[in-house]
């Protein structure tokens, strides 16, 4: 499988998860071509496809210490494209059940790491397109869209032992950061406890797990941790609130008027 020309691959990676074939094998060339910052956001789109897969559960058995899971939270570390960073959320908020029935141990390892892209996200801003439709066949500036970038989502620098090429992100248009509460929530239901305490202290949240950050800083000056205390308290009373009302619903409870739907049928026989 090895060698094949990326547009070879694309063909046969539907069949290829679909079918009995070796997903280690299948996931070593994904890891080749996902190295590609031109190949990697048409990647990760299709691997959030995977998941729906019958085969897919097999595949959490083997995705967590395959190198395939380091380059996707690479990408959520590194890349400026809010357009990958979006499917790349979506596909960790699809892959986390799995690893949870498969690879509990594996997952609870990679928890500070989930953490932290978690901070990485509730930190991104959004950074209007500079030119108007009207001028889009106007010449741009990269070098001049890539400096407007860095301030706005400044992305600190990685650390140099690890080799990785940036996707960045399009300056066409307006760029919508990725939303964090689907992957809050989820890490909510899971971790509960690891959650709360950092979002406490972020920083020394991650100082204390004892995993290095793959950056040059240090945690304690990556994020912009009251930007993620004024987030995270947005994403709880949205996750409590949701959590409330699917108590209720499996209580029998009307959430509308807070009374049990066996009242109403009760009520209305009086």
């Amino acid at each position: 499988m090895k060698g094949r020309r990326y547009d070879e691959f694309i063909t046969d990676f539907v069949f290829l998860a679909l079918s009995d074939c070796n997903l280690k094998n299948l996931f070593d060339e994904i890891v080749i071509h996902f190295a590609i910052p031109s190949s990697r956001l048409r990647l990760i789109a299709l691997l959030n496809i995977f998941t729906t897969a019958p085969s897919f559960s097999s595949a959490a058995k083997i995705l967590p210490k395959h190198p395939l899971m380091l380059h996707l939270l690479y990408s959520l570390f590194f890349d400026t494209s809010s357009t990958a960073a979006t499917l790349g959320i979506t596909l960790l908020v699809k892959v986390l059940p799995f690893l949870a029935a498969h690879a509990r141990h594996d997952l609870k390892a990679m928890l500070p790491k989930l953490l932290a892209i978690l901070a990485r996200i509730m930190c991104w801003k959004e950074r209007p397109a500079s030119k108007n439709e009207a001028d889009l066949d106007e010449t741009i500036d990269a070098d001049f869209e890539r400096e407007l970038e860095c301030e706005t989502n400044p992305v600190p620098v990685a650390n140099p032992d690890i080799q990785w090429a940036r996707l960045e992100m399009s300056f066409r248009a307006t760029s919508l950061p990725p939303s964090s509460r689907n992957y809050f929530t989820m890490l909510y239901y899971l971790f509960p406890s690891n959650l709360l305490t950092f979002l406490r202290s972020p920083a020394q949240y991650l100082i204390n797990s004892g995993v290095p950050s793959p950056y040059m800083e240090t945690w304690d000056h990556t994020f912009n941790e009251d930007k993620i205390h004024r987030r995270s308290k947005v994403n709880l009373i949205f996750t409590m609130f949701f959590s409330a009302e699917v108590k209720l619903i499996l209580l029998g409870f009307d959430s509308r008027t807070q009374l049990p739907s066996c009242a109403h049928s009760a009520r209305r026989c009086r």
